[in-house]
């Protein structure tokens, strides 16, 4: 999966709210686009409604077009919006009404007062929004920065995900979070990323499941590398830190025994991963 600094809309007109909504996600890898006036957000939003139709947002369904994809996107992709959120009552017009019209690809969150409950709940019930929240709700206010984030994750995991499934989609994002990841790309679907860390710096992460592992050992073992290095991968004590484009390239003449090998910094929480490691 790719994993990116997204645009988070947010939509309501008292303006100390929005100032409080904006401390409470300031801890996010977003950027805030406010609004507190209906017109201009609904015009925002359909402007970029109708670039999404004139550009290659998205990933192709087909893994063999993929990779041009990916290449291009990240090389100058546009603002993408991950989520958007809005008051139910702004001055006179609706926002549930509003985020109806937001794609479905788009993550969207209604804000409801006691009285619009039964206007969130409707709205949820429709599948018009993946949540609402409680402006009065003490509970919801104060985690409003882990609702919020679930969302966005939402989001790259129904558009992003490229070839990972759902629950590996998930440990990565939460590698992601952990590891103050703000910038993730795939550089062999077969484990290796590229990233970027939220103090600047570039790093690889590799976060292999099972099948990638045996991928490697196979590898490994077919071109000949020492019986203790490929054993150690098969049983996912550790695995060899290079791409798959450079340890096909590398040189054996060289001594293997120097192969970036490492071992694995484990999680409870990593359920489809065997593990994962930055370097």
């Amino acid at each position: 999966m790719i994993y990116f600094p997204t645009t988070v809309v947010l939509i309501d007109d008292e303006p100390d709210f929005l100032d409080v909504m904006t401390t409470q996600l300031s801890d996010l890898n977003v950027t805030l686009k406010l609004f507190s006036n209906f017109q201009e957000a609904e015009k925002y939003l359909n402007e970029y409604k109708n670039s999404i139709k004139a550009h290659q947002f998205y990933p192709p369904e087909n893994p063999d077009d993929q990779q041009q994809w990916l290449s291009q996107f990240t090389q100058n992709h546009p603002e993408v919006i991950s989520c958007v959120i809005a008051d139910e009552n702004i001055h006179e017009y609706s926002g549930s009404a509003l985020l109806e019209t937001v794609p479905l690809s788009i993550s969207k969150i209604l804000l409801t007062g006691a009285v619009d409950t039964s206007e969130g709940i409707e709205a949820l019930n429709n599948q018009k929004i993946g949540k609402f929240i409680a402006k009065d709700n003490v509970k919801q206010m104060l985690a409003v920065s882990e609702l919020v984030q679930n969302e966005i994750d939402r989001f790259f995991i129904n558009n992003f995900r490229l070839n990972s499934s759902i629950e590996e989609a998930k440990d990565l994002l939460y590698i992601c979070h952990t590891q103050k990841i703000i910038h993730l790309t795939p550089l062999d679907f077969v484990g290796s990323y590229q990233v970027k860390l939220l103090n600047g710096e570039d790093k690889r992460l590799f976060a292999p499941n099972h099948h990638h592992l045996k991928l490697q050992h196979q590898y490994l073992k077919s071109n000949h590398f020492p019986e203790n290095l490929c054993n150690k991968v098969k049983n996912a004590e550790g695995m060899v830190c290079l791409t798959a484009d450079e340890l096909i390239s590398f040189d054996q003449s060289k001594n293997s025994m120097n192969l970036p090998y490492e071992k694995f910094t484990m999680n409870k929480n990593m359920t489809t991963l065997a593990g994962y490691i930055i370097v």
